[in-house]
């Protein structure tokens, strides 16, 4: 969905190929050069600007993708200590209750992210803010192929992304090396079973 791939300039292109253990280089350096095809009927008159942009919401885009995706793994890792809770008799089941407080936190956080699911369609969702998911498709395909420059809807789009994202983000390494710490620290102290991401205490 990229519009420019490389700006306008001068580039080097190797090939080489790795064999037992070695980089082994079959042609040498060679350069070549990347000119516009003036095609585009509203070209940019700032492209070094318009390639900037969509480099930052690339980055951008992995970096949401990398908070849900540490979001999710969060949640499944305390969805197993609060089972490992449940079947152990020797810790206060009071510690439950706490980590139901948190699983909610983290089902809020995704929530954020991706919204209600319905199982049918789209159309049966519950009116809402759009979610951040919403939001970065909104700014990737309102330019998708576009070679115009980046208009003050898409840049307040990204500040916006980037702003949630990045206060996701705190919140959930706030949670993690806190309160999933502490809780991990507990269930050690009660010798309960081993839970993935747990490191055992050996005594």
């Amino acid at each position: 969905g990229h519009s420019y791939l490389a700006l306008p300039g001068t580039y080097t292109v190797s090939i080489s190929r790795y064999q037992r253990g070695q980089i082994v280089e079959l042609i040498k350096e060679q350069p070549f050069e990347v000119v516009p095809l003036n095609l585009t009927t509203l070209p940019a008159e700032k492209m070094a600007e318009v390639f900037d942009f969509e480099q930052k919401t690339i980055e951008l885009a992995k970096d949401i993708y990398g908070t849900k995706k540490m979001a999710k793994t969060m949640l499944k890792e305390l969805l197993s200590m609060k089972q490992a809770v449940v079947m152990s008799p020797n810790i206060p089941h009071k510690l439950i209750v706490k980590m139901e407080a948190v699983e909610k936190e983290l089902n809020t956080i995704l929530w954020k992210f991706e919204g209600e699911m319905p199982k049918a369609s789209l159309e049966e969702r519950t009116p809402a803010k759009p979610t951040i998911d919403e939001m970065l498709n909104n700014l990737v395909y309102t330019h998708r192929e576009s070679f115009s420059d980046i208009t003050a809807t898409q840049r307040q789009l990204y500040a916006d992304l980037h702003r949630l994202t990045k206060a996701e983000l705190m919140h959930l390494k706030q949670i993690r090396d806190t309160v999933l710490t502490q809780f991990e620290i507990t269930l050690n102290q009660h010798n309960v079973r081993y839970t993935p991401n747990r490191f055992p205490e050996i005594k």
